[in-house]
């Protein structure tokens, strides 16, 4: 028979590291309880997409359901920043993430199907003097690695933790 994969979608937008992510589709034309192989893509906007990792599911009721826990295992320092990337005309662009189904020796789902997962991160920073006394109640800005800017003060250790940040150099 005929196999086709429709309806494929991440539960969310954005993930975060260590977040568990859920992926559904829907399928026809595989009997239930037959293996299948989800791949997870980093999209590239030119088309080469790198492989991050892939699992079975199993086919239950005409859908698939798996989890994947997010993990970024690239340095984040090396994502160009939005400054970086007008240099040579483009524009910052976190990472972004489709997933597939391989069965029966096709792979459903290479055009972003999935639609496309938005890596978020988090930047924590501790200040102290030289005497290694913590700064506190100080305000400062950060310029995050898409253009734009945030302001936070230190708390009683000096710390500032800044949550949903665009990854890559701050």
């Amino acid at each position: 028979p005929l196999v086709r994969v429709s309806n494929m979608r991440w539960d969310r937008k954005e993930a975060r590291r260590g977040d568990r992510v859920k992926m559904t589709a829907d399928v026809e034309g595989l009997p239930d309880d037959i293996e299948v192989m989800l791949l997870v893509y980093e999209f590239d906007r030119d088309g080469a997409h790198d492989f991050v990792t892939k699992f079975p599911a199993r086919v239950q009721g005409g859908r698939i359901e798996a989890e994947w826990e997010f993990e970024y295992h690239e340095d984040t320092d090396e994502i160009p920043t939005d400054e970086e990337m007008r240099k040579t005309g483009g524009a910052y662009r976190p990472p972004e993430y489709f997933w597939t189904v391989g069965a029966g020796g096709t792979e459903f789902g290479r055009d972003g199907e999935s639609g496309l997962l938005e890596f978020k991160d988090w930047v924590e920073v501790r200040f102290s003097d030289a005497a290694g006394k913590p700064i506190t109640d100080r305000t400062l800005r950060v310029r995050l690695p898409d253009g734009s800017e945030r302001s936070a003060k230190t708390d009683a250790q000096g710390s500032v933790r800044l949550e949903d940040v665009p990854p890559g150099k701050i």
